[in-house]
């Protein structure tokens, strides 16, 4: 990857995307940690935090416009409405490098 663009799409399968506003049981969202480690699994994922991203309203893209060059790692995470990780985990994890241009 060259640029410091990076753009990432997010499906899920076999639970349905809600807004976290929404409350509904059964529904979650995404959260990205992008080189930063997972939250314990036990616990409400934090806001406010760099490198951590909400996708509160349910979307299923994410854009970073300034990543630095080299390895990186990107962490998604379901999590309920209240953003704690959903049971069983629903989680993947993707590694990539950006090249400087």
């Amino acid at each position: 990857m060259r640029g410091s663009a990076v753009h990432i799409t997010l499906t899920a399968r076999g639970i349905e995307l809600a807004p976290a506003a929404e409350e509904r049981p059964g529904t979650a969202h995404h959260h990205l940690f992008l080189d930063v480690d997972a939250s314990p699994l036990d616990r409400a994922i934090p806001a406010g935090v760099t490198g951590i991203i909400h996708l509160g309203r349910a979307q299923t893209e994410f854009h970073w416009d300034s990543v630095a060059p080299g390895p990186h790692r990107i962490i998604a995470v379901l999590g309920d409405s209240k953003h704690v990780p959903i049971v069983p985990l629903a989680s993947d994890t993707v590694h990539f490098v950006v090249q400087p241009r």
